[in-house]
């Protein structure tokens, strides 16, 4: 789930391109208490027609019903986190397009 100044942005997730076959959801990672997991994102952006500048914080729910848990994004060398860094746009007929990978437990 993202949200832009504290709304949710409608999305429509799908599988990463090329790992679609890796989709099963018994495939999933599991967690110790206190681990964490991470999986790759994709999105088509929206550039100039997404807003820039609304602060945008992103979070995973686990299972149907739990509580939203806080994403930490890393960045690459040299690069920051913009207030609004996935150029999504609210209002997208069906959901703006964001591709999950599989996500895999560290440790």
């Amino acid at each position: 789930m993202i949200t832009q100044g504290g709304d949710p942005i409608d999305l429509r997730h799908e599988p990463l391109a090329g790992e679609e076959h890796l989709q099963d959801p018994a495939l999933g990672a599991v967690l110790e208490p206190g681990a964490t997991a991470h999986a790759a994102l994709f999105w088509p952006g929206y550039r100039t027609a997404a807003d820039q500048e609304t602060p945008q914080s992103a979070e995973v729910i686990l299972a149907e019903g739990a509580e939203p848990v806080p994403v930490l994004l890393e960045t690459t060398p040299g690069h920051g986190i913009d207030p609004a860094p996935f150029d999504l746009k609210d209002g997208v007929n069906g959901g703006a397009e964001i591709q999950v990978g599989v996500w895999v437990s560290e440790g």
